[in-house]
């Protein structure tokens, strides 16, 4: 016969089973009925709580990973600080190391102040609008001197003539439709088109209690000596669409000079340029086109720092 708990073989006069021990007299089916549903009733909570515990384990992996990617957007997000691309003509954002109690923003040149458009804040938070329109006039082509001048001899007459003659002439052609872009002393290469084009160069000032400097965009804190790659941003407006290529002769920081690369293609009205520091060390390159997005802005005070003025792109540091 079969072992009723084991099911293994016996012979029919066999009072034991020989596969596992079982007295057939003393055998319940009953209670060996419970038993069976007690351990499958056993399995099954064990299984679950398996279950349970891998649900656990996955939730808590998925929220470990999470916290993990919270942590890794949050460490990398946009702050206040960083750079933003402008709404048109308008920028918001705040400056690192300012410490003033709050200042007019005013547009600049080499030549000085042109109007106030906008706010720095105490903190740093600030807000300006470039203007919609500036006029860009030409140096005359002839410039005369008054009737009523006067010379200490013919000889100061002439050499002021001569001068004025020089000025004049430096002006006519391509050098006219970019001389408010400040770019040095003279061009050794110029390719204007337009010939009718003109172009300015403009950064962006503060003044007022606890400091005055620049406000400036720039991929570093502009301290110490710029390495390539260092770039900063500028303002150019061109009255209408064109381009600009060439070689600026400009004096460098360490004194000397140097031949710097432009290329814009200019649209009418605001374009952001930017002023990068190249391999060779003394030469600063200017082009036109996508605005790098590591910038961010800085207050620059040159009562507490000292910044050299290619650092800001060739415009005084106020």
């Amino acid at each position: 016969m079969n072992c009723p708990k084991c099911h293994a073989a016996n012979r029919p006069t066999e009072a034991i089973c020989e596969g596992c021990g079982l007295v057939f007299a003393r055998y319940d089916a009953g209670a060996q009925a419970r038993a069976d549903a007690a351990r499958r009733a056993r399995d099954r909570a064990e299984r679950q709580d398996a279950s349970r515990l891998r649900r656990f384990a996955l939730m808590a992996a998925g929220t470990a990973l999470a916290a993990i990617l919270l942590g890794v957007w949050w460490n990398g997000r946009p702050t206040p600080q960083d750079f933003a691309a402008p709404h048109g003509n308008t920028h918001r954002g705040f400056a690192h190391e300012y410490a003033g109690e709050g200042a007019d923003l005013v547009l600049v040149n080499a030549e000085g102040p042109v109007q106030v458009i906008g706010r720095i804040h105490r903190g740093g938070r600030f807000e300006f609008a470039l203007p919609d329109d500036l006029a860009l006039p030409r140096v005359p082509r002839e410039a005369t001197l008054p009737p009523d001048a006067k010379f200490r001899n013919e000889q100061e007459r002439a050499v002021i003539e001569r001068r004025m003659a020089a000025l004049a002439a430096s002006y006519e052609g391509p050098a006219a439709a970019v001389r408010r872009l400040h770019a040095g002393d003279g061009w050794q290469t110029l390719e204007v088109q337009p010939a009718a084009l003109n172009v300015g160069r403009y950064a962006i000032a503060y003044e007022g209690p606890g400091g005055s400097g620049m406000l400036v965009a720039s991929n570093s804190d502009l301290a110490g000596i710029a390495l390539p790659g260092d770039h900063v941003l500028a303002f150019v407006y061109a009255d209408r669409a064109g381009t600009v290529r060439g070689a600026a002769v400009a004096t460098n920081a360490l004194g000397m000079t140097v031949p710097n690369d432009w290329d814009l293609k200019l649209q009418p009205g605001w374009n952001l340029v930017t002023s990068e520091q190249t391999g060779n060390l003394a030469r600063i390159a200017y082009r036109s086109g996508d605005v790098p997005d590591d910038l961010a802005w800085y207050a620059i005070d040159p009562r507490t720092r000292t910044v050299s003025i290619p650092r800001l792109g060739g415009l005084p540091a106020r």
